[in-house]
């Protein structure tokens, strides 16, 4: 179960998408970051991109029990993924801040899309809302007085429904050690360890 709130936005920028999937567009052959086909799209006023990726960064304190997670996502996926999520084709990414309906939809859509849980129990999250950065969203959520755990199951089908390739990396950092998943449409569920 998600609850919604958009009473306030809690800011978690610990790896960017930039510093994380940069490097392996550089090493991909079939990437061509100077090719004709990565242009300006006028109506979302981003640049296409050559690959599909959402990071997810997952930060907890034992001693907090305090569960913080930011999602980034692009914004013309994230548009066309709303579009077809809403059935409103004239939905504009770029009024987000003016339209709250975009946020609500954003909201629920998440809901679908994004689960977390502790052994067989799935989590209850906050959805506190989301913010414009160039040409992607990050989204918020929380967990609060979530007790210390062992492991931790993610589940993220953002954006499998329109793109084959998407990959969904996510990040979890626990007491100060990161354990990476990379989800993809055959394996959109993943846990993480530790001793």
């Amino acid at each position: 179960m998600v609850q919604l709130s958009f009473s306030r936005i809690v800011k978690l920028r610990v790896t960017p998408l930039f510093l994380i999937y940069f490097p392996m567009v550089l090493h991909n052959p079939e990437v061509n970051l100077s090719s004709s086909e990565n242009i300006h799209d006028e109506r979302s006023g981003s640049f296409d991109h050559p690959f599909h990726v959402s990071v997810c960064d997952i930060v907890y304190e034992s001693d907090e029990k305090h569960l913080k997670i930011s999602l980034r996502m692009f914004l013309d996926d994230l548009e066309e993924a709303l579009i077809a999520y809403t059935g409103d084709d004239d939905l504009d990414i770029l009024n987000y801040e003016n339209v709250p309906e975009i946020d609500k939809a954003l909201g629920h859509y998440l809901s679908e899309n994004f689960s977390i849980g502790t052994g067989r129990k799935e989590l209850a999250y906050v959805y506190l809302g989301g913010e414009i950065e160039v040409d992607v969203m990050w989204c918020y959520i929380e967990i609060e007085k979530l007790k210390p755990f062992k492991s931790i199951s993610i589940e993220n089908t953002i954006f499998f429904e329109i793109f084959d390739d998407q990959e969904n990396l996510v990040h979890v950092r626990k007491d100060g050690k990161v354990r990476s998943v990379r989800l993809t449409k055959g394996k959109s569920r993943n846990t993480v360890e530790w001793e």
